[in-house]
C-alpha cells in the first residue's frame, strides 16, 4: 500500500453506488457549458468573409453581359421564330440569379458587422466587456438542482450515524502538525478542528484525531491522520505496515462512519497544497465539490510507499525524518518543536 490512504465506511461506498453523479456533473468542477469569446478568430472569420463578399461582384457584369450577348444574337436572326422565347427565359434567368447573389451579399454584409462589433467590443453572456479573452463558465439549473438534492439525501444518510467525540484530548500537536493546519485552515477555513478524543469501550485508552474535517450542515466527518515513520525522540518506529495499531483504529473510525486519510508526515511537509487537494478530491466524490475548484493548477500528492517495521528502524538510523522536517525549518536544537512523546492512543 502507499500514501495517500483514503478509506470510506461502508454507508458512504454503499451512498455513492446507489447514487452516482452522472457523467455530464464533473465532480469538484460541475461546469458543463462553456463559452468563449476569441478576438483573434474573430477577425479571420471577418477578413474570410469579407473576401468572398468581394469576389461575388465579378459575376453581376458577366450576367448583364450574358443577357446582352442573348439580345445581340436575336436581333441577328440566329434564334428564328424562338428568339423571344429565349429572350424571355433568359431574363427570368438572368433575374433570378441577380437576385440570389444580391441577397448573399446583403446577409455577408450584416454578418460582417456584427462579427466585427464583437471583434471591438468582446462581451460575455451578461453584456460585460472581457479584458481579454475568457472563458464563461456556467452549472446548468437542473443540475445544480440534483447536486442540491443529492445532500439532502446524504444528510438524512449520516443523520445520526456518525460516531460522536466526548471531549478533546490533552495531547499537544507536532511540529508538522502546527503547518499542516495553517494550510489546512486556509482551504477549508471554519471546517478544521484538531484533538476530538474518543473512548475505546472496555479500555482506559482513547483515540485522539490529528485533524477533524467536518461538515456539520450534513453530518459529514473526515478524519485526517498524519503518520511518521519513527518517534522523534525514541527512534521507536512507528505507523508500520505490519503492526495491527492502524489497522484497529481505522476500522473504529470506519465503523462510526467517518472518512478516514492518512499521509506520510513527508507529504504534509514536502506537499501541503497537493494533500489539500486530496482531500478535495475525496470529498468531491460525496458531493461536496466546491472545494476542489481551489486546486486546478495544483498538481497531485506524489504517492509514497508504506514502511514496514524494519524500514522504519533504518530510516531512524539514517536520521531520514530530520532531514525533510529541515527543509521547513521543523527542528530546533535537534529537537522538533512541539513533539509529543507520551501520547496516550493506541
Amino acid at each position: 500500500m502507499s500514501y495517500p490512504v483514503v478509506l470510506y465506511p461502508k454507508l458512504l461506498v454503499d451512498f455513492i453506488a446507489d447514487n452516482p453523479i452522472p457523467p455530464t456533473v464533473e465532480p469538484g468542477v460541475g461546469v458543463v457549458n462553456v463559452r468563449t469569446i476569441p478576438h483573434q478568430t474573430s477577425k479571420k472569420m471577418m477578413d474570410a468573409r469579407t473576401v468572398k463578399h468581394q469576389n461575388s461582384w465579378f459575376f453581376y457584369p458577366c450576367i448583364v453581359m450574358g443577357y446582352g450577348s442573348l439580345m445581340v444574337l436575336n436581333i441577328l436572326g440566329v434564334f428564328g421564330d424562338w428568339g423571344w422565347m429565349v429572350l424571355g427565359g433568359g431574363a427570368i434567368g438572368s433575374g433570378f440569379w441577380l437576385y440570389q447573389l444580391l441577397k448573399a451579399d446583403i446577409n455577408r454584409f450584416f454578418l460582417n458587422s456584427s462579427i466585427k462589433k464583437k471583434s471591438e467590443n468582446p462581451t460575455d453572456i451578461k453584456g460585460e466587456k472581457l479584458s481579454a479573452p475568457q472563458v464563461v463558465n456556467r452549472v446548468p439549473l437542473k443540475q445544480r438542482q440534483f447536486l442540491q438534492q443529492r445532500l439532502k439525501k446524504l444528510k438524512l444518510t449520516l443523520h445520526n450515524q456518525v460516531r460522536k467525540p466526548d471531549g478533546v484530548s490533552n495531547a499537544q500537536i507536532g511540529a508538522s502538525e502546527v503547518v499542516f493546519k495553517q494550510v489546512l485552515e486556509r482551504y477549508f477555513p471554519g471546517r478544521v478542528q484538531t484533538q476530538l478524543r474518543f473512548p475505546i469501550d472496555g479500555t482506559e485508552y482513547s483515540y485522539s484525531i490529528d485533524f477533524e474535517i467536518l461538515f456539520d450542515e450534513i453530518g459529514l466527518a473526515i478524519d485526517c491522520e498524519i503518520d511518521e515513520p519513527y518517534a522523534y525522540n525514541s527512534r521507536k518506529p512507528t505507523h508500520c505496515v505490519d503492526q495491527p495499531q492502524d489497522s484497529r483504529r481505522n476500522s473504529f473510525f470506519l465503523e462510526g462512519n467517518w472518512i478516514v486519510i492518512r499521509f506520510a508526515e513527508e507529504q504534509v511537509v514536502r506537499y501541503p497544497e497537493s494533500c489539500c487537494k486530496q482531500i478535495a478530491s475525496a470529498i468531491a466524490l460525496i458531493g461536496v465539490e466546491q472545494y476542489q475548484k481551489k486546486f486546478q493548477d495544483v498538481l497531485a500528492v506524489p504517492r509514497m510507499r508504506q514502511w514496514t517495521k524494519r524500514q522504519a528502524k533504518k530510516m531512524a538510523k539514517s536520521k531520514y525524518r530530520e532531514r525533510y522536517l529541515a527543509v521547513n525549518g521543523l527542528t530546533q536544537n535537534g529537537v522538533m518543536r512541539g513533539f509529543v512523546q507520551n501520547r496516550k492512543r493506541c
